[in-house]
């Protein structure tokens, strides 16, 4: 009330110097409001832009050094008799859906690097569901065939094209998903499953 009194004020003294009117003063003002509000959604949406195309790179590039590393030994770099869920990032760690954070696991890095330099990081947004996930399950199917290894990351945003071959269906067994993502929509995120081609699991 009182800023409403000042520019009243303000304009009455200058109206006959052909200043603003108080209605004139109050158009500004909600025009800049609305130019404020429209710059911070455009803002939000490019560094959702720019957070998930760093992600997917760092994403595409592990997938690309995974595929180096069992095409050179003929197996994966590492399995289990049950499922195995680690994080690949070789730096920052990685936070799961439900919040649980994953330090990155040294002896699965060491064997990757072998064929090339893991991603050290990727975006983080909230507390839950980031990161990039290595995941082994023996009893994976895709399609029709044994593929138990695939990595996990999320994206900014719901439905979100998780930017790379290979994403999966949720289940078990899976396909290859038609919407490019796994999941549309984890508490705001996308959920990308991608399928590492690799040998059947050998019990």
């Amino acid at each position: 009330m009182e800023v409403l009194a000042i520019i009243n004020q303000a304009a009455i003294k200058h109206k006959d110097a052909k200043g603003f009117t108080i209605v004139e003063l109050l158009i500004v003002i909600v025009v800049i409001g609305i130019l404020a509000a429209v710059s911070i959604v455009a803002y939000n949406r490019v560094s959702q832009k720019a957070s998930n195309a760093s992600t997917i790179s760092a994403a595409s590039n592990t997938l690309k050094i995974l595929q180096a590393y069992i095409t050179e030994h003929g197996k994966y770099p590492q399995v289990a008799t049950s499922e195995l869920t680690r994080c690949i990032l070789s730096s920052s760690g990685c936070e799961n859906s439900i919040g649980t954070f994953a330090a990155p696991e040294p002896g699965l890095i060491a064997e990757v690097a072998r064929a090339g330099t893991l991603p050290a990081s990727v975006p983080f947004s909230g507390s839950s569901r980031n990161g990039i996930f290595y995941q082994y399950a023996p009893t994976l199917i895709v399609g029709s065939a044994s593929q138990p290894l695939m990595i996990t990351y999320w994206l900014q945003g719901t439905n979100q094209a998780c930017g790379v071959t290979g994403v999966l269906t949720s289940g078990n067994p899976r396909n290859i998903s038609s919407t490019g993502y796994t999941s549309g929509d984890e508490d705001g995120k996308t959920r990308c499953n991608v399928t590492v081609p690799g040998p059947a699991h050998s019990s």
